[in-house]
């Protein structure tokens, strides 16, 4: 669900861009909220990236996301890049010779020049996630061009009845 009070449905995913998850709770998506990172918290599957324009879902994680199991002082963070990051995304696109979901390495997407916003992003999320977590705190990832969002999985959000698809 996008909305506690609404149930999904195909139509209401009609006309949500890219840029509304920069304020997902202000741009009708309270189930949705901004990522929280650091000593506690790190990126997840299932979370959502959104640049204006484009969106990809993480699909999988490693067990360092972001590289930076190995840093251990906050200078250093500045290096983390994508070459380090682990975890995969999933988007739909005609890429790879064809139409439809294509799953990706982090790293491999991410260096292709088609990617520049979404690296920049990603690169700076995982830099201000290394400097929280060597602050041992948590702090909630803003950005104006590039966010992470994640489904609260609260009960009022989740639909409990499966969707029926045509045809299946």
């Amino acid at each position: 669900k996008l909305h506690p009070a609404k149930e999904m449905k195909a139509i209401l995913v009609h006309g949500i861009n890219a840029a509304m998850y920069m304020d997902p709770a202000n741009n009708g998506m309270p189930c949705f909220e901004k990522v929280k990172m650091g000593a506690n918290g790190t990126l997840k599957a299932g979370d959502i990236a959104a640049i204006s324009g484009h969106v990809v879902i993480v699909d999988s994680v490693g067990s360092d996301p972001f590289g930076m199991a190995k840093i251990t002082s906050a200078d250093k963070c500045a290096a983390l890049t994508h070459e380090k990051f682990s975890f995969v995304v999933i988007q739909s696109s005609p890429s790879k010779n064809g139409i439809g979901i294509n799953k990706y390495a982090a790293a491999d997407y991410l260096a292709e020049e088609s990617s520049v916003s979404m690296r920049s992003g990603f690169e700076k999320y995982a830099q201000d996630a290394c400097r929280a977590k060597l602050q041992k705190k948590d702090v909630l990832m803003t950005a104006t061009n590039f966010q992470v969002v994640r489904h609260k999985k609260t009960s009022d959000c989740l639909n409990l009845q499966p969707i029926q698809l045509t045809g299946e």
